[in-house]
């Protein structure tokens, strides 16, 4: 028999290190990739993408802070993305009936056809980079390691949800590091993407989908 493992035993060598920076270096890779082609067909960038999908799958709205807790790509200031949304007539910015104070965002219908197009380039990349260079088995390891982990996270007090370490209302991760390149030695390298991020779409598989 092999003995049980006790978390002092699960260092961060072997197979767990490697697992990690291979996680690491494919995630930042492949959403800069993602990010290259959506601006080569002239679609809306990621951070954009990111805002419109939150709010397709959610109805067609949400309140603006709760669009703060699901995005998945970093959106500094993101009351001001959404404001400049609005501007380029792809969403609308509403009075919360229910507070206030508060603003309902709703996409529109051009905010629906662009997410439309943008969909096409993006859900390819996804296949051809990802989806289709893995058999049933690893994608089923895969579905359970990381909806295990996100469980297992999100019961710890201090975890933070992605998109939403900041106040209500403006801003997300300033952490995450969907575009930036990751090193071995746990540094991160900046990479500009043109998506109008700082760095990039985590916790859900990048959503973007």
């Amino acid at each position: 028999m092999v003995p049980s493992q006790t978390p002092a035993d699960r260092t961060f060598t072997g197979d767990r290190k490697a697992a990690w920076e291979g996680f690491l270096h494919c995630q930042a890779a492949m959403v800069q990739q993602l990010a290259r082609e959506l601006d080569e067909a002239g679609e809306i960038p990621p951070s954009t993408y990111d805002i419109l999908v939150q709010l397709s799958q959610a109805g067609g709205r949400l309140r603006l802070r709760d669009l703060v807790h699901r995005v998945v790509l970093s959106q500094p200031g993101l009351s001001r993305k959404v404001a400049r949304l609005e501007q380029d007539g792809l969403l609308d910015r509403l009075p919360d009936p229910a507070d206030g104070r508060g603003v309902q965002v709703r996409i529109s219908r051009s905010g629906r056809a662009a997410l439309r197009s943008a969909a096409q380039v993006h859900l390819s990349g996804i296949v051809r980079m990802f989806a289709s260079r893995i058999d049933d088995d690893e994608a089923a390891t895969l579905a359970t390691v990381f909806r295990r982990l996100l469980a297992e996270l999100a019961r710890e007090p201090e975890f933070v949800a992605a998109g939403s370490d900041s106040p209500p209302g403006d801003g997300a991760r300033s952490d995450a590091f969907p575009t930036q390149r990751a090193r071995p030695d746990g540094r991160r390298a900046s990479s500009k993407d043109g998506s109008g991020t700082s760095n990039g779409p985590g916790g859900r598989g990048l959503r973007l989908s």
